[in-house]
């Protein structure tokens, strides 16, 4: 798959209130796939770097979280009724009921969101509505329908 020149969006923000340490006030900075949806670059970098950097100081050191693996792929979803009986157990217990519940659907890629089989929402006289995502290689597309 080729990623030259690849679409996407930029977000910068900066975060206030709630916790927020107003002696290093920082900028937040992401990079989202437009394909895949996925913010695959994040950083925060404190504001008295970001306006260096803004103002022409090149090479502002910084860190950053960088997660390519989805970029470029397309998201999917679909919603599936599975069979479960709703019954309480402890948090360390749901992971593996959660597991074997969904293993039979879990095919192809897909992932189901164990949240969902939990959920008293989500319940149906026949099981669990449980939402269930993958990301598959994006298919080219012809110019005209971009």
């Amino acid at each position: 798959m080729n990623l030259d020149n690849a679409e996407g969006k930029i977000t910068i923000s900066k975060p206030s209130g709630g916790g927020i340490d107003h002696d290093n006030e920082y900028v937040e900075i992401a990079l989202i796939d437009s394909t895949s949806g996925i913010e695959f670059v994040s950083t925060r970098i404190l504001m008295a770097d970001f306006a260096r950097a803004l103002m022409g100081l090149s090479h502002v050191e910084m860190r950053f979280d960088f997660h390519p693996s989805l970029v470029g792929k397309t998201y999917e979803h679909k919603t599936l009724i599975v069979p479960f009986e709703r019954r309480y157990a402890k948090e360390s217990e749901r992971i593996k009921i959660a597991a074997e519940t969904l293993a039979p659907f879990e095919i192809d890629g897909w992932k189901g969101r164990v949240g969902d089989l939990f959920n008293g929402h989500r319940y149906t006289k026949n099981g669990q509505s449980v939402t269930f995502t993958r990301y598959v290689d994006s298919q080219p597309c012809d110019e005209g329908e971009r």
